[in-house]
C-alpha cells in the first residue's frame, strides 16, 4: 500500500530530475533541474487535489507555488534590491532598482511572468529578478 506508493512516486521525482531539459551555459544547473521538477511536480500535486475534488487544478497551483516561495523567502538574506508597487494606467507592476544608486541612467529590464492571469504573481518572481539585480546594474519593472 503505501510503501509502494512512497516507492513509485520517489522514482517517479528521480525519473523527472534526471530528464530536465538544461540549457547549455548556465551556471548553476543542479538549481535549474530542482526548480523544473518543483514545477512539474507542483502539477501533479495540483492536478492529483483537483482530481478528490479539493480546488481546482488552477487554484491548487497557485496555492502550492505559493508555498514555495514562502519557503525560499525564509531563506533569503539581506538583499540590495529597492522593490515600489505601482499602478501604471491599471496594471500593477513592481520596479526593483539597487538601494545604492550610482549616477547616470541605467538599461531597464521589463519582465513579464507570462501567467495568463491564472498562475503566478508579482511576489512569484521576486527571488529571480532580485538575482538579476544582484549580477546586472539595472532597472526592473515585472508586470
Amino acid at each position: 500500500g503505501l510503501m509502494l506508493t512512497v516507492l513509485v512516486i520517489s522514482v517517479l521525482i528521480a525519473y523527472e530530475f534526471n530528464n530536465v531539459y538544461v540549457p547549455e551555459g548556465l551556471e548553476n544547473k543542479h538549481a535549474y533541474k530542482v526548480t523544473g521538477l518543483v514545477m512539474s511536480t507542483t502539477g501533479f500535486l495540483a492536478k492529483s487535489l483537483a482530481w478528490f475534488n479539493i480546488g481546482t487544478e488552477v487554484s491548487n497551483f497557485r496555492e502550492i507555488l505559493g508555498y514555495a516561495i514562502k519557503i525560499e523567502e525564509l531563506k533569503r538574506t539581506e538583499v540590495n534590491v529597492k522593490k515600489e508597487d505601482r499602478t501604471i494606467n491599471g496594471i500593477r507592476v513592481r520596479v526593483y532598482e539597487p538601494k545604492d544608486k550610482s549616477a547616470g541612467k541605467r538599461p531597464a529590464l521589463i519582465f513579464y511572468h507570462g501567467g495568463g492571469y491564472a498562475f503566478g504573481h508579482l511576489n512569484t518572481y521576486d527571488l529571480f529578478i532580485e538575482k538579476i539585480l544582484e549580477k546586472q546594474e539595472l532597472v526592473a519593472v515585472s508586470v
